[in-house]
């Protein structure tokens, strides 16, 4: 390979591993919680999200298997309820 196309491939290659890792499609019975520097950031209801690779933790949360009764509950509850959930346990292994 020339010198000139490996200096062209490696930052697309980068750009595309970097664009994998800060992009999540969030489904209607979930939430993502964004974790910055190990503290809760955010939280993010369904749609498409974009978190910053590296800095952030993004874990996807399914609220029907960790959180009974999540449809009767108001954004507000919602919110405080996967709030204490990943506060109990960060560890985003646990909600996979």
């Amino acid at each position: 390979m020339s010198e000139p196309l490996v200096l062209i491939l490696i930052p697309i290659l980068l750009a595309c591993v970097m664009l994998s890792l800060s992009t999540f499609s969030i489904q209607q019975h979930q939430r993502l919680v964004v974790l910055r520097f190990g503290k809760i950031n955010a939280l993010i209801g369904p749609g498409m999200s974009f978190i910053v690779p590296f800095i952030d933790i993004g874990i996807v949360v399914n609220l029907e298997k960790h959180v009974s009764g999540w449809q009767a509950l108001s954004e507000a509850e919602l919110s405080e309820r996967v709030t204490q959930l990943i506060q109990a346990n960060p560890n985003p292994k646990v909600y996979k």
